[in-house]
C-alpha cells in the first residue's frame, strides 16, 4: 500500500508516470528473490531462506512502476502443472 500511495502522490504532484507499469499490481512466484521475503521454490529445506535483495526481474518491475502485491505459490522446483508443494 505504501508503494501505491507513493506512486499516487508522485503522479498528483508531477503529472508524470514512473514508468510503463505505473501502479499496476504484479505477483511474483516464490522462486523469484524478493528482498526480505522467504524464497523457497517450494523446497521445505529452503523455508528459512530470506532473500537479501531483489532479483533483477523484481528490480526491473519496480523501476517500471509496478507494485508487487503478492508472492504466489508454486510446485516444488516448478516441475508440476499444479501449484502444490509440501509447504503450502
Amino acid at each position: 500500500m505504501a508503494t501505491a500511495k507513493s506512486l499516487d502522490k508522485h503522479f498528483e504532484t508531477t503529472g508524470n508516470l514512473i514508468g510503463p507499469l505505473h501502479g499496476i499490481p504484479v505477483s511474483v512466484k516464490e522462486h523469484v528473490s524478493y528482498g526480505g521475503k522467504i524464497t523457497n521454490a517450494g523446497f521445505v529445506s529452503e523455508i528459512d531462506n530470506i532473500a537479501k535483495e531483489d532479483a533483477l526481474l523484481v528490480q526491473l518491475l519496480k523501476k517500471a512502476g509496478a507494485v508487487i502485491t503478492v508472492r504466489t505459490n508454486q510446485p516444488q522446483s516448478l516441475m508440476h502443472l499444479d501449484c502444490e508443494n509440501n509447504i503450502t
